[in-house]
C-alpha cells in the first residue's frame, strides 16, 4: 500500500497507520485483568450456557465440540495440578512469566484467523 494515499472507514474516518503493541504493555494489562479473578469468572471468560448450549447442538450433529462443556460444571479442574506442573492453569494466570508468554502468544497470532478467546482457552487447556 502506498504510504501517501490516505483511506478512509465507512464513516470518513481517517484510517490510522496500524501501531505495534508493545508485549510489556499488554503483559501489564493482561496481569491487571487476571490478577484479582475469581475461578469463576475464569471460566465465565472462556465459556459459558449460551455457547455450550450451541455447541451441544453441534454435537448431536456429529459434530467435534463441547470441550469446555465441563468447565461449567467442573470449574476446579483449571484449579488442578497436572502431573508434571509445578502450577494450575488458575494459579499460572497470576504468575507475571506465563502473563509474559500469554502475551507473547497472543501478539504471535494476532494476523491469524484465531479469536483471542480460542487463543487463550487452546493456550490454557
Amino acid at each position: 500500500m502506498d504510504e501517501n494515499i490516505v483511506m478512509f472507514d465507512l464513516f470518513g474516518n481517517a484510517i490510522q497507520k496500524k501501531q505495534p503493541i508493545d508485549r510489556a504493555k499488554l503483559t501489564t494489562q493482561l496481569y491487571a485483568v487476571f490478577n484479582d479473578i475469581t475461578l469463576e469468572q475464569l471460566v465465565g471468560m472462556i465459556t459459558n450456557e449460551f455457547q455450550e448450549l450451541v455447541e451441544y447442538v453441534n454435537l448431536s450433529n456429529g459434530k467435534h465440540s463441547c470441550q469446555k462443556m465441563s468447565l461449567l460444571f467442573n470449574p476446579h479442574r483449571l484449579s488442578t495440578k497436572t502431573k508434571g506442573s509445578r502450577m494450575s492453569i488458575f494459579e499460572a494466570l497470576h504468575d507475571e512469566g506465563f502473563i509474559s508468554g500469554l502475551a507473547r502468544a497472543i501478539l504471535f497470532t494476532a494476523s491469524s484467523i484465531y479469536l483471542v478467546c480460542y487463543i487463550k482457552y487452546y493456550s490454557l487447556a
